[in-house]
């Protein structure tokens, strides 16, 4: 994630919509430190993560909403792959 470009350090993304989405997150954000910015790249990474980030974010209340981790389908979601499917 940090590629260096002289004193500067460059993110690179899985592709335009993964960077599109890290950009409208972080604005929407009521931060933009590390951790906003660490959270915004992980579910940009996926498309249905990134499809379903109301489920997964609270943007409002600027929180991860634990709830998607409990149930079968919302826990892939969270994660963004089938390979949980109960």
């Amino acid at each position: 994630m940090g590629m260096m470009k002289g004193n500067k350090r460059t993110i690179s993304f899985k592709d335009q919509e993964h960077e599109m989405f890290y950009r409208n997150f972080l604005q929407n954000c009521k931060s933009g430190d590390a951790y906003h910015k660490a959270l915004a790249y992980c579910i940009g990474i996926n498309g249905d993560t990134r499809r379903n980030v109301e489920r997964i974010y609270d943007f409002e209340e600027d929180f991860i909403k634990t709830e998607c981790f409990r149930s079968g389908a919302q826990y892939r979601v969270c994660h963004g792959a089938d390979v949980y499917r109960h």
